[in-house]
């Protein structure tokens, strides 16, 4: 496998050439997507490994969802597949699971905001992935 730079540089790009149209809003989304999953992770207490995981599940589907929205040829998921939905789904669904699994000695913890935040971020991008690109809800 023969990748150069410039194509890495062009797959993480706000605009990639090549991949799905308007990949700018998509690019947007997946960013804050992940800085916000990554903070949460950098945030969450010892003791944590389930929301830990999930976390970092979260942080792999949003660098394969710009993979494929940057027009990268990644095995088994395109732009209108099952496979992006899933890949779409764990943003949105992951971090509701952490904000209510984090354990915290704390009352003031950072960890369920931020997760809840992410979540809410995830689902906007999903609803507008799906009905821009995927087309969930055009008939014919």
């Amino acid at each position: 496998m023969n990748i150069s730079m410039d194509a890495i540089l062009n797959y993480l790009s706000l605009a990639p050439a090549g991949g799905v149209s308007n990949a700018i809003i998509y690019s947007i989304f997946l960013y804050l997507i992940f800085i916000l999953a990554l903070i949460t992770l950098f945030l969450m207490p010892d003791k944590n490994l389930v929301p830990t995981l999930l976390t970092g599940a979260v942080l792999m589907a949003a660098v394969l969802a710009k993979l494929v929205t940057a027009g990268a040829n990644v095995g088994g998921f395109r732009p209108e597949q099952f496979g992006m939905l899933i890949v779409n789904v764990i943003p949105f669904l992951c971090p509701f699971l952490v904000a209510g699994m984090t354990r915290t000695r704390k009352r003031t913890n950072p960890v369920p905001p931020l997760a809840i935040l992410t979540g809410l971020l995830g689902g906007v991008y999903m609803f507008i992935y799906g009905f821009f690109v995927m087309r969930w809800f055009v008939g014919g």
